[in-house]
């Protein structure tokens, strides 16, 4: 397909056709004629959203692997920072995949679920870090992933 000097293909590598493609791609041109040199292919707005997803399931996954040391009694020095940072790249994740790509399942029980773990999480800060509120962090965090595995 040619629109408006861009080519557009599905699965192009590096964003160029090769000078073979071109020929057969632009429009009034025969496919023994030489090549015009490489073309820029546009992508889908689409296209980087399986990125944004695993980068939310990652955070996910540190988020419950610091969880995980502090309930087995090991000292993790920065749980505080790990589960906020976790906790804004995964409600900014699932923001721009419901604004920009198509939205996640269950976005809202998601998200809901994402401010309640940080909820829980900074009422911990301050009145405490216990086994109580790090297993109910982690008992959220195990339904999220769920989702994750159902995906």
């Amino acid at each position: 397909m040619r629109m408006e000097g861009f080519a557009a293909r599905e699965g192009g590598d590096d964003g160029l056709l090769d000078d073979g493609d071109v020929g057969m791609h632009a429009r009034g041109s025969d496919s023994k004629l030489g090549t015009r040199g490489p073309v820029l292919v546009t992508r889908h707005y689409n296209y980087w959203m399986p990125v944004v997803r695993y980068v939310v399931l990652a955070a996910l996954v540190v988020w419950l692997g610091a969880i995980g040391q502090a309930l087995a009694g090991e000292a993790v020095r920065y749980h505080v920072m790990i589960a906020y940072a976790c906790g804004a790249v995964m409600v900014l994740g699932l923001v721009v995949m419901k604004f920009v790509g198509p939205p996640p399942d269950a976005f809202a029980p998601r998200l809901a679920l994402v401010a309640l773990m940080l909820a829980v999480s900074g009422a911990a800060t301050i009145r405490g870090q216990s086994r109580v509120t790090l297993g109910v962090t982690a008992g959220l965090g195990a339904v999220l992933l769920g989702w994750y595995a159902r995906e």
